[in-house]
């Protein structure tokens, strides 16, 4: 075995020698070395545009390095014997040193496969094997596994739910919810006020189905919207020719190519081809080769639970080197020997052939030695498993006037007399760079024709090519990713070289983001603001879609036009970028920093005017500063890796001069005279003005939370005159419902106030120690105060900007306390005198038990007094909830019924249940408790009276009782006293007590049923449905059933015998529960059946109760 290594090293130092002599790679390593630019030097660039790096005569092109020299048969003895009589002694010491590092595990070549090694002693390159080691960077899956558990797939009709999936549920209708739920280790789903849901197994339709049946049967208007929020986490097996073999955790459905680099990819000596997929008990070959290069992802199958990967080793391969898009070793596929040249170009990415491009086929011959063989150009050559195609770009051209540098494999130039386009140029000429840039390039115009420079957009340029066309004497440069980011961060007032000139006379578009320049737009024939956010650009998740800015440096007398942003992003809008204008875009944590000067004494349009006479004085300053700001920021952050994303995300930098960016932007928005939104006399955001108010985000923003004071809200703009302003006080809904017409205008201030400041800094009367701004706002509100007095809950003054109703007045207060005397409610109204006072104008009592507040419209000059409830007869406070119209804590007196609470609190709803209500009362609880506990015991003590003499039919009994007085004794009494709150009032009438619970429950839609079933179900009600047909939801009877005693506990707990299953003319309501008891006839010395029938009586109510509240 050592010799066999000894002997391998040795060849593959001759064969790499004698490529080192031949290969026609070191002559275009050469050529690129001398006229390419290479990473993000964009000195390189400056040079080649000035001429220092860029030479244009072909016989200066010309290349003096060696052709290969092709050993033949007969002079194979010589060149050996001159080859060891030369270097015999020099590969001895090397083969020897690398012999040593390789025993000490230090070996440079370590690195190389022993494939890699083999084509590059025939091509002279270091090649990679496709698909190996590389998946996560074609995949652009983060090097980071714990970045890596991302949900992959897209959800199919054959997704199956299991455990751990968590569902995002909506629900619309009646009323709206919107909630997450997970599957739980039983396969079923829980929804707030449902019974849980099975969805293990099933598709996320057949689960959207069941809830829908179940809310059409309350709710025939429900519309439920079910998705996959979080798909559950799958194990699988990775073995073979990995970088780490073992088990990952990934989620369901994740695609092959996205776990291999979880565990470390393939290994160079591993097959992309041949890797073998077990799951379900099927198995599997999956050929990785179209999905990495994009052409079919559908052979990139998707992972299950406990699948198992195994990537097996590598087959024949082929190599493409040289002047390719892709130089790569590729394998063949499973069974094939050979491949054919067209097809190996399409592998390696060969997009370009040039005329007078050179290609050679390279093989070892029998004695080791690689050899070459030319190639006809566009001839389709069959390449052999372990032979290579090498492409080489001869210039063959003469001098042109058309250059192309920049992000290509090698500069180059045109002879075209006519316009050509540059789809044409780019697919005839060059190649691009892997890591080029295609959203923005520049093209230096002729000067000898008064050509103007301009810019383009490359992906444009090659989707519409009879549109972007290239003239004699232009040169086009294309950036790569980082030249791009360099530029942005350059200052284009003191341009720094040929590039900045350039750019400065192309006069781009630029955006940026807080003051920062983020983005240059080729914007030659004008571009659609959405079209830039659709292809170049993301979108920042803090941004601010109310207010941006839209600015040309060079209409000096224009001032800055505000849009909204949301607006410009539809697809009809008509905001679009043009040739040096700014787009100037917000988050919405800049604005609320920006501070415009003088902005507490409200002088924004002074302002506006100040920063317009100042832009007069220098229209260049404010220009300069934006560009400083970016320029001080060059070394604060580092340019990132070339991403071959269109989506240039916006980056944070760090070390940012940030006042100066505040200070900009603040003479910016200040300059287009915007509205500013104040809350609590603080600003807040800015909004352009003649907009809807209430098709804003702020607007929305506003409203959504609920914190916003309703009643009171102050807009003031500019007076007739010009220069002095007015102030008008409105609702807050006049501002911000959908059938608001209210639109902003220059220079207006909205002021907003939220409940929390009213509650702190206006209800109380007494003065408060405070700012001086903040202390007139104070005055301001308490001015426009109006009272309200008793028993609320949040007494005091409260500002009101127009007429109100009674109803919502006293939700603002807080609402009416529990003792307050709702039938004597005092409204005083009040009228100016001559001499100035208010003077009593009104008295009037309202008995609010018998008018709807909402109908009580308040204007004017007003007060309300509450009274308190003055009754001897008090005997405590009750609690009503559910389905009434006005839930709440009520005051009750002795003799004070079930039915009189309910009418004083407006009645039941449209979707109320009477029939199922549930009183609870405290008293019956601890009776019930106690209750459950002796009649367990006595079934116990009835057991075991039967000592050991029981016989086998008894035995068989016994067990199904214990098991239900165990269940009692750990079932507390829920406390419900049976009612039937749909009788008319005076039919039997239910006395209330102090602390009584009433709850109305809504509509049930199924009916539950326990017992000696085979799964205790609660099943969809349906009026045309049987005692039998429920029972046969629950799997049917078990084999200790009682057939013959079924009875029902009807929803208001009142127990009704139905005897045999079969029974006629049963009547099943909505919510009842049908009980199944086990056969105790065999224990009937006991007298045990009147009593197991207690039992489950009483679990039924249990459960009723809990039903009804859910």
């Amino acid at each position: 075995m050592m010799s066999l290594v000894r002997s391998f090293i040795i060849l593959v130092l001759l064969a790499t020698n004698g490529a080192a002599q031949t290969s026609p790679l070191e002559q275009l390593l050469q050529q690129q070395s001398q006229g390419l630019p290479l990473g993000s030097d964009m000195q390189s660039l400056e040079n080649m545009l000035s001429g220092q790096g860029f030479d244009n005569n072909p016989e200066n092109a010309a290349r003096t390095a060696k052709q290969p020299v092709i050993p033949n048969e007969q002079n194979v003895i010589l060149l050996d014997r001159r080859f060891m009589a030369e270097e015999a002694q020099q590969r001895a010491q090397e083969g020897q040193a690398l012999w040593n590092d390789i025993l000490a595990g230090q070996s440079k070549a370590q690195a190389l496969s022993m494939v890699e090694t083999y084509y590059k002693a025939l091509t002279g390159e270091n090649l990679d094997v496709f698909g190996t080691g590389k998946s996560a960077a074609l995949n652009n899956i983060a090097n980071d596994p714990a970045d890596e558990l991302v949900f992959f797939n897209s959800l199919g009709s054959d997704y199956r739910l299991a455990a751990g999936d968590v569902l995002a549920i909506s629900i619309r209708g009646l009323s709206s919810t919107d909630e997450e739920a997970v599957v739980d280790g039983e396969g079923k789903v829980a929804i707030s006020g449902m019974l849980p849901v099975i969805a293990a197994g099933r598709s996320i339709a057949d689960v959207q189905s069941d809830i829908t049946q179940i809310l059409e049967v309350d709710d025939a208007s429900a519309n439920v919207y079910v998705s996959l929020a979080a798909a559950r986490l799958v194990s699988v097996q990775v073995t073979g020719a990995i970088g780490q073999p073992g088990t990952v955790a990934v989620p369901a459905y994740t695609p092959v190519s996205r776990i291999l680099p979880l565990v470390g990819d393939i290994l160079p000596q591993g097959s992309a081809r041949n890797i073998t997929l077990f799951q379900n008990g099927d198995r599997q070959i999956v050929d990785l080769y179209q999905s990495l290069l994009g052409l079919d992802a559908g052979v990139d199958p998707l992972v299950m639970n406990n699948a198992r990967l195994h990537v097996g080793d590598q087959g024949g391969t082929v190599a493409v080197a040289g002047f390719v898009g892709r130089p790569a070793i590729f394998e063949l596929a499973a069974g094939q020997t050979e491949i054919s040249s067209q097809e190996l170009f399409r592998l390696a990415n060969i997009r370009l052939m040039a005329p007078g491009t050179k290609l050679d086929l390279l093989r070892f011959n029998d004695q080791g030695v690689p050899v070459s063989e030319p190639i006809a150009f566009g001839k389709d050559q069959m390449v052999q498993a372990g032979q290579a195609i090498q492409i080489q770009f001869v210039q063959t051209r003469s001098q042109s006037d058309v250059k192309v540098f920049g992000a290509v494999e090698k500069p180059f130039s045109l002879n075209e007399v006519n316009p050509l386009p540059i789809a044409e140029l780019l697919r005839n000429g060059a190649a691009l760079t892997s890591d080029v840039y295609m959203d923005f390039a520049l093209i230096a115009g002729n000067r000898s024709e008064n050509g103007a420079d301009r810019t383009i957009n490359l992906t444009k340029a090659l989707q519409f090519p009879d549109r972007f066309l290239i003239r004699r004497g232009e040169t086009l440069i294309i950036l790569t990713l980082n030249q791009y980011q360099t530029l942005l961060k350059q200052s284009l007032t003191e341009p720094s070289g040929r590039i900045s000139q350039l750019l400065i006379s192309a006069e781009p578009a630029e955006v940026f983001l807080n003051s920062r320049r983020v983005a240059f737009v080729a914007a030659s024939e004008g571009q659609a603001i959405a079209d830039i956010f659709g292809t170049q650009l993301s979108v920042p998740q803090d941004i601010d879609y109310d207010f941006s800015l839209l600015f040309d440096p060079k209409a000096v007398a224009q001032k800055p036009k505000a849009f909204l942003l949301s607006e410009a992003l539809t697809a009809a809008s008509d905001y679009h970028l043009r040739r040096g204008v700014r787009l100037q875009l917000f988050t919405t944590t800049f604005l609320r920093a920006v501070n415009l000067p003088n902005l507490r004494n409200f002088s924004v349009d002074q302002t506006g005017r100040e920063s317009a006479s100042d832009e007069n004085k220098n229209p260049q300053e404010n220009i300069a500063l934006l560009q400083q700001t970016n320029q001080s920021n060059n070394s604060a952050s580092q340019v990132q890796g070339a991403e071959l994303d269109k989506l240039i995300a916006f980056e944070t930098r760090s070390r940012l001069d940030t006042k100066a960016e505040l200070a900009v932007a603040a003479r910016g928005i200040s300059a287009s005279d915007p509205t500013v939104i104040f809350v609590n006399g603080q600003q807040y955001g800015f909004l352009p003005s003649d907009v809807r108010f209430s098709n804003t985000r702020l607007a929305r923003e506003l409203t959504r939370t609920g914190e916003i004071y309703p009643l009171y809200a102050e807009v003031t703009t500019k007076a007739p005159d010009g220069y002095s302003f007015e102030t008008r006080s409105f609702p807050l809904g006049d501002l911000t419902s959908r059938e608001s017409t209210f639109s902003t205008q220059a220079s207006m201030r909205l002021d907003f106030y939220t409940q929390e400041f009213v509650r702190r800094f206006v209800l109380p009367n007494d003065p408060i120690e405070t700012t001086k701004d903040l202390s007139k706002a104070v005055d301001t509100l308490r001015a426009a105060g109006r009272f309200i007095s008793g028993a609320v809950r949040q007494p005091g003054q409260y500002p009101v900007a127009a007429d109100l109703s009674l109803d919502l007045f006293l939700r603002v207060a807080g609402g009416a306390l529990p003792n307050a005397d709702l039938k004597n409610v005092i409204l005083r109204t009040y009228v100016v005198s001559r001499n100035g006072e208010m003077d009593l104008q009104r008295s009037k009592r309202i008995d609010l038990t018998a008018v709807n507040p909402a109908s009580i419209k308040l204007s004017g000059t007003y007060d309300i007094q509450i009274p308190t409830l003055v009754n001897n007869a008090m005997s405590g406070v009750v609690t009503l909830n559910g389905q009434v119209q006005r839930p709440g804590t009520y005051t009750v007196g002795r003799d004070e019924t079930l039915h009189d609470i309910i009418e004083r609190a407006g009645g039941f709803t449209e979707v109320a249940y009477p029939l199922g209500a549930v009183l609870t009362r405290r008293s019956l609880k601890e009776e019930q408790t106690r209750a459950n506990l002796t009649l367990a015991r006595q079934v116990e003590q009835s057991i075991l009276s039967l000592s050991q003499n029981a016989s086998a039919e008894q035995n068989q009994q016994i067990p199904a009782v214990i098991g239900l007085a165990n269940q009692l004794r750990t079932l507390s009494g829920s406390g419900r006293q049976i009612v039937n709150a749909a009788l008319k009032s005076g039919e039997n009438p239910v006395f209330l007590e102090n602390g009584d619970s009433l709850f109305i429950p809504k509509r049930p839609s199924h009916v539950s049923v326990i017992g000696s079933v085979y799964n205790e179900v609660s099943a969809v009600y349906a009026p045309y449905k049987t005692t039998r047909d429920y029972i046969s939801e629950a799997g049917g009877t078990s084999k200790i059933a009682d057939s013959k005693n079924v009875y029902m506990v009807l929803p208001n707990g009142q127990s009704e015998p139905i005897g045999e299953i079969d029974s006629a003319n049963v009547i099943i309501p909505p919510g009842a529960v049908l009980i199944v008891p086990p056969k105790v006839d065999k224990l009937s010395p006991l007298g045990l059946s009147r009593v197991v029938s207690d039992i489950l009586s009483n679990i039924a109510t249990s459960l009723l109760a809990i039903n009804a509240v859910r």
